[in-house]
């Protein structure tokens, strides 16, 4: 059981560009989007989950967390948007200018480990609901945009410039989601803010009592 930040990247109309391509061409621009893919997660401290057909599925916070795992995969994001967006303008691929891409991010707690059935096992699986909605997420996304879901929103809103997606758009999802937003940037200067609220301190009640026995003393 691991809390977890997941993103979910998907091309943009891959059907249509797959059907208009040289399967060995459209082998060769996917293997470069995926590269791009793996590196831009590799470099925010994320690990590639697994490739579905044309989408990727990454986690922060599994294997390893770092504790602004939420903050990692929206970074990520934004900077996957930019990237696939430069490989689209500077690939020396066929097709590659029609290249697009859309992601989607939710956190949420997910069983991660090995998952088998029968003699087949799936490696570094992850189950739970966040994948799903991470994935639906990403259908409503412009090309190269990031939208997170509620419990992402929850976690990044005081570092990131994000917009309330109208409700009449969520009802197109199957099922619907209740909130998400679209990220825009860091906020001004790339500065975290201070969180609003107060989240509780887990085994940390000696260090506690001493604080305030210290506090009660300066007083």
């Amino acid at each position: 059981r691991r809390f977890v930040t997941v993103l979910f990247c998907d091309i943009v109309g891959s059907s249509g560009l797959a059907s208009r391509l040289d399967p060995e061409d459209y082998a060769a621009l996917l293997a470069a989007y995926r590269r791009c893919c793996a590196e831009t997660v590799a470099r925010h401290g994320g690990h590639m989950v697994q490739y579905v057909g044309d989408g990727v599925l990454a986690a922060f916070g599994y294997p390893r967390a770092f504790g602004d795992d939420a903050e990692r995969a929206v970074d990520c994001g934004l900077d996957l948007g930019r990237a696939i967006a430069g490989l689209a303008r500077s690939a020396q691929l066929p097709g590659a200018n029609e290249l697009a891409a859309r992601i989607g991010i939710e956190a949420g707690l997910v069983i991660a480990g090995q998952i088998t059935a029968d003699r087949a096992a799936a490696l570094d699986s992850l189950v739970g609901t966040a994948l799903n909605t991470a994935a639906r997420l990403q259908q409503l996304a412009p090309a190269f945009g990031v939208l997170i879901g509620e419990v992402a929103h929850e976690l990044v809103s005081t570092t990131f410039s994000c917009e309330a997606l109208p409700q009449s758009l969520l009802t197109r999802l199957e099922p619907p989601t209740q909130r998400a937003f679209r990220v825009h940037a860091r906020s001004v200067d790339g500065h975290v803010a201070l969180k609003a609220g107060r989240a509780a301190l887990v085994g940390r009640d000696a260090e506690l009592r001493r604080i305030t026995e210290r506090w009660h003393s300066a007083q």
